[in-house]
């Protein structure tokens, strides 16, 4: 019997779809302790309740949230920024009371929101990999942009 959650094989078949091969993260534990150290206040039962370093916060009453997040990008360092470079995707399984309910993969920025697009809904961040910021949809559809400086 598998230990993957149903939201595991969901979101791994979408970055598969996405043809993104090479996902592993092999130290997602120092990725989640360095993402909570930069960006969350305390201890909250998801991170988005306690953000720190916002810079801004948007609803979607469409959910289409997910799909500005490659121009969220773009607000904050222009044409610069290299969408393809890779990024951390925390998928939060939103499981009341589990500390190791997050999973952390690798993935292209661009392939973000085809990714997401392609599951049910679940709350998620997405973090450079240098933790310079960090972007939440939440499950009130609201996009919300950190930037740690």
């Amino acid at each position: 019997m598998s230990n993957e959650s149903e939201l595991q094989i969901e979101v791994e078949a979408a970055i598969n779809e996405a043809g993104i091969t090479s996902f592993e993260v092999n130290d997602s534990d120092h990725v989640i302790s360095e993402i909570r150290k930069i960006y969350v206040e305390g201890n909250p039962r998801v991170w988005w309740l306690s953000l720190k370093h916002r810079k801004s916060a948007k609803f979607f009453c469409d959910d289409s949230g997910y799909i500005t997040i490659p121009a969220c990008i773009k607000e904050l360092y222009g044409d610069v920024y290299d969408l393809s470079k890779r990024v951390y995707f925390v998928v939060d399984e939103d499981e009341d009371g589990v500390e190791n309910s997050l999973l952390v993969y690798r993935v292209p920025l661009d392939k973000v929101p085809e990714i997401i697009g392609n599951c049910y809904f679940f709350e998620y961040y997405v973090v450079a990999l240098d933790y310079s910021w960090l972007i939440v949809e939440n499950h009130h559809a609201e996009v919300i942009v950190c930037q740690y400086e």
